[in-house]
């Protein structure tokens, strides 16, 4: 963890203090910044859309008195011919003389004739297109049955030039004529492409009194896009008009946006001679353009667009065909026109039977596979039959259409108009799926925000079970032009429709047709609050509101950056002043901490005395701070009773110590005082060696009272591994003792032999044997039963050596037998049952060997961890047996009366010792205490245990406990099992334990120098072990 300085810590906790304050000054400020800027849009949007509404409602006021005024307009009824002078020449221009944004003033007659006057200056690009003089101010265009004648005047209506084509097209089939005569007032349409301007824009119509005669003006968007870009107050602002589908109609953006192509140049296609005659002669084709078939062929604003607009445009880059686009119809009136052959092609269409029949086809333009979309009410459909009893959603004229009716009765058809239709129909649950293509389906969704529609299983019927192919249709007597557009197809390159793919099949496709998604979300939901919402990583607020009952919407978007850019300025402002007076806060705040910071340094100090625990050494310290003060105090009385408990607690450690020790000499009176005398010797030499700055002793201090107390209680704990070690084991006096000596079940038996050879001399006198030889036989068995039960007493009793012959002839005596009448595995604990083998046992009565070694006298060591005991650093070998209590083996001991298991367990009372008080938790100036205690029975040279440890590996304490322990044992006069010896004597194996390097001469040398031997012995021996002692014989 970061460590930190309590001044930067009462600094950083200022700068905090001061940091919330200022951010939550700065978040308020930012809140109230933020509600200002929206109640700032909310002010502009609401004038900006003021001024619009007024403006779209008085241009469309006035455009439809015109209209009005001229219904019963009686020269606009005068057959069209081929007279540019028409009656009502001088009426259509009046009407674009007083609204110079309209575009053109036409009028056509049921007959199918037509007459238009086009205004020249509304676009530059008009004079281009028509190939106009350039003093032409107006156009009169007269078409009769396919023909059209070009009248050019001047502003006095003098006649410059005139041209004529032949063209297709009939005005009946136009929407503006069909929606006209179809109601009793004026109509606009929806902004479509005026081919001639290569712009889009409205067409206003009524019908006139004459009933099959309607008038028309043509409006372009120029104006409205204009006027929007006007009324834009920042360039990063956006003011459009939409329809309810999304589709952006207007924007103050327009003039901004341009269309770019990425083609490279191409190679020419080569074409034959009657080809390229058809493309240089032909008038511009008519193309055919949907209304919402994202993202094939759509329309943004009234203009193409989409993939296949953008393969058409490369298409005619390539061939030098002239192709001009029609929109503003449905699909059923496109193959209605171009059945009418008032459309050239139509692009973008499936193959079928029935269009066959009606046009040729072209290669494959594109591939791809429709699926089943449904919302999340709808799951499981597979196939067109699971979609039985269900609503789906079809375009009125696709393919699709005829399919389902034709196979599909029991389908629930809903048709609508155009595709983005369908698609918030299927998100409202008006109808359960539809069937599209995944581009088709993924553009849309992500433009119309739609997200809870999911694309499921392919539509494989309805692809005929293979990718389906898009073409282009051209008329059935055209040959030559289905060849040259298949010869461009197959012209287009890899990379170039690469190119076409990456611009509208991914993720990048951009498309700015459509509001932004974000307010298509608000849109759908009905919501007109204000929109904040971040897209390119720019940041926007944005709102909406209806126009025209509901079916034009007018929308704002603005740069909320820009427009919070003057309050964050102020912002910025109020938090450098901040940052200054922080500053020059600083010096102050290092003063104030200063006064705090010296008496916490005092503290740390007493603290530290605390934590060394030299609790009489602490001080209150001097400060005018009162808490400061009282805190002193409580560490002053702290300190006191803390160590007042640490003295209780010593106590209490040293009588439990010392209550271990008296347990231990008590436990046997072979150890008698031990555990009370090794503390004083080692203690006296340990005092000796601290006064000492010879030899090893130079570096050799233990001088604090923890070290010393450290040492003492060592001292005090070195046998209490002896609580472990059962007391028959240090107590045992004979080789057949365990709890009790077992040499009277020896002497027992030997007693039924005497009654057994007793028994045999009386059955021998009843059956008239020889008496006196009998009687000798008797005697002679009695003399060796006796002799030989002497032999086994003496060898029970155990020495310093036992030769092989004795051994021998122990094993010979044990060959005698007896007979045992009785079970011998009755009456037995259930610990010694367990190691009776009960499938052997014998048929009684049984002959028995006089000594024997059975396997119920041996006791198995269990669950011994091996690993764990080396990993330990025990070295000590370990018995196989935890005991052997066989009588033959126990009376073959060769010294004294412990078998190897038992001297095991009388050595392994170090280990003990080590263990328990590895495992106790002594604070950290108690750590050395299991090496003081456990190292006592080493030597020098490694020939001690429990771990083999060498002199280098000895500590000076562990070697002194070595000595006092040794001294200590060989003095002691109150062990019943041997004679205490001599001071002489005992400083005498001493030396010869020196010289053996079992014990250190070093610490030997400076016992006898200091003459500790003669301190001890004067208070601990008894007199007649006090004898003369000359320390220079065993020096």
């Amino acid at each position: 963890m970061f460590r930190r300085s309590i001044r930067t810590n009462i600094l950083g906790i200022f700068l905090i203090i001061v940091a919330i304050v200022a951010l939550s000054l700065l978040t308020s400020q930012y809140y109230f910044n933020n509600s200002m800027a929206i109640e700032s849009t909310h002010k502009t949007f609401k004038l900006i859309s003021t001024n619009i509404s007024e403006e779209i409602t008085s241009n469309n006021r006035d455009i439809e008195d015109i209209l009005k005024t001229n219904t019963a307009n009686t020269k606009l009824y005068k057959k069209i011919t081929f007279d540019y002078n028409h009656p009502a020449l001088d009426t259509c221009i009046q009407i674009m003389s007083l609204n110079k944004n309209i575009y053109a003033t036409y009028f056509a007659h049921k007959e199918g004739t037509f007459y238009e006057v086009i205004n020249m200056h509304e676009s530059p690009l008009l004079f281009e297109t028509y190939k106009a003089p350039k003093d032409t101010r107006w156009i009169v265009l007269i078409h009769i049955n396919n023909k059209v004648e070009y009248y050019y005047l001047d502003a006095t209506k003098k006649l410059l030039k005139q041209s004529s084509k032949i063209k297709k097209y009939n005005p009946l089939s136009r929407p503006w004529y069909k929606s006209a005569v179809n109601t009793n007032k004026p109509i606009m349409t929806e902004p479509y492409l005026f081919t001639n301007l290569k712009n889009t824009g409205t067409t206003y119509a009524v019908e006139l009194k004459k009933k099959g005669s309607v008038l028309a003006i043509d409006m372009t968007m120029k104006k409205l896009n204009n006027f929007l870009h006007l009324q834009k107050f920042e360039k990063n602002s956006e003011i459009f008009l939409f329809n309810s589908n999304g589709n952006i109609l207007a924007s103050s953006n327009a003039l901004e946006q341009n269309s770019k192509n990425n083609f490279q140049k191409s190679e020419p296609v080569n074409f034959t001679q009657e080809e390229q005659e058809y493309i240089k002669n032909s008038p511009p084709l008519i193309v055919s353009n949907e209304k919402d078939w994202v993202p094939f062929d759509f329309q943004s604003a009234g203009k193409p667009t989409g993939y296949s607009i953008d393969l058409l445009h490369l298409m005619a880059k390539k061939s030098g065909l002239k192709l001009e686009f029609i929109n503003g119809l449905t699909w059923k009136q496109i193959i209605q026109n171009f059945k009418n052959k008032e459309i050239d092609i139509v692009q973008s269409i499936y193959k079928t039977p029935q269009r066959e029949q009606f046009g040729l086809f072209s290669d494959p333009i594109y591939h791809f596979k429709n699926y089943f979309i449904t919302n999340q009410h709808t799951t499981n459909v597979y196939s067109l039959k699971d979609l039985n009893y269900k609503r789906v959603g079809v375009v009125e004229g696709w393919a699709i259409e005829d399919l389902i009716k034709e196979k599909y009765p029991k389908i629930q058809l809903k048709r609508y108009d155009d595709l983005t239709s369908s698609i918030l129909a299927l998100s409202q649950d008006d109808i359960d799926a539809i069937i599209e293509t995944k581009e088709a389906f993924q553009f849309l969704t992500k433009q119309l925000y739609v997200k809870n529609l999911t694309i499921g299983a392919w539509c494989a019927e309805y692809d005929n079970y293979e990718p389906r192919a898009i073409y282009l249709m051209s008329q059935k007597d055209d040959p030559i032009l289905l060849s040259i557009l298949n010869k461009t197809i197959q012209s287009i390159t890899p990379q170039e429709k690469a190119l076409l793919k990456y611009k509208w099949f991914t993720k990048n496709s951009n498309n700015n047709t459509m509001i932004d998604p974000p307010i298509m979300e608000h849109f759908l939901k009905g919501k007109q609050h204000v929109v904040e919402y971040s897209t390119n990583k720019k940041h926007y607020y944005a709102i909406y509101k209806p126009l025209q009952n509901g079916h034009l919407f007018l929308g704002i978007k603005l740069d909320s950056d820009v427009l919070l850019a003057p309050y964050y300025e102020n912002m910025k402002f109020s938090f450098i002043i901040a940052i200054i007076l922080l500053i020059l806060s600083l010096p102050v705040i290092f003063y104030a901490t200063r006064i705090i910071i010296e008496p916490i340094k005092d503290l740390i100090v007493e603290n530290e005395k605390i934590k060394n625990r030299q609790f009489t050494k602490v001080n209150n310290i001097n400060t005018n701070i009162i808490e400061f003060i009282e805190l002193s105090n409580s560490m002053f009385s702290m300190s006191l009773s803390i160590d007042e408990y640490q003295r209780s607690q010593e106590h209490l450690l040293d009588s439990i110590v010392k209550l271990i020790a008296d347990s231990i000499d008590a436990k046997s009176p072979y150890t008698g005082g031990h555990c009370k005398r090794v503390p004083v010797i080692a203690q006296m030499l340990v005092e000796k060696a601290n006064e000492s700055n010879e030899g090893i002793f130079k570096e050799f201090k233990l001088e604090t009272e923890d070290e010393l107390r450290e040492f003492e209680l060592g001292a005090w704990l070195h046998d209490c591994g002896k609580v472990t070690t059962p007391e028959y084991v240090v107590d045992k006096s004979t080789k057949l003792e365990t709890i009790y000596n077992r040499i009277h079940e020896i002497r027992t038996r030997f007693e039924v032999l005497w009654r057994d050879a007793q028994i045999r001399y009386l059955e021998a006198r009843l059956n008239d044997k020889d008496e006196q030889q009998a009687l000798e036989q008797f005697k002679k068995e009695q003399a060796q039963l006796l002799k030989d039960f002497e032999f086994i007493a003496s060898v029970n009793i155990g020495g310093e050596f036992m030769s092989q012959e004795q051994q021998q002839r122990v094993k010979d005596i044990s060959e005698k037998e007896w007979i045992r009448h009785f079970d011998d595995s009755l009456g037995l604990g259930e610990e010694e049952s367990l190691r009776y083998d009960k499938s052997k046992a014998s048929t009684l009565p049984v002959t028995e060997k006089l000594l024997s070694d059975k396997q119920e006298h041996i006791v198995k060591r269990e669950s011994f961890d091996y690993e764990a005991y080396r990993r330990s650093g025990f070295k000590l070998e370990v018995p196989q047996y935890l005991y052997n209590y066989g009588e033959v083996y126990n009376l073959c001991i060769e010294k004294g009366t412990l078998s190897e298991e038992e001297r095991y367990k009388i050595n392994e009372h170090v280990i003990m010792t080590i263990k328990m008080l590895q495992d106790i938790p002594f604070p950290k100036h108690l750590t050395n205490i299991p090496e003081y205690a456990g190292t006592h029975h080493e030597t020098l040279i490694g020939t001690g245990y429990p771990k083999q440890l060498t002199k280098d590996e000895l500590s000076i304490p562990a070697r002194i406990m070595a000595i006092a322990d040794i001294f200590e044992a060989l003095t002691a006069s109150d062990r019943p099992y041997k004679k205490a010896k001599t001071l002489s004597e005992s400083l005498k194996i001493l030396s010869f334990m020196v010289k053996d390097q079992h014990i250190d001469g070093d610490i030997f040398k400076l016992f006898l120098e200091s003459d500790l031997h003669n301190i001890y012995a004067k208070k601990y021996l008894t007199p007649e072990q006090i004898d003369s002692v000359n320390i220079k014989d065993y020096l």
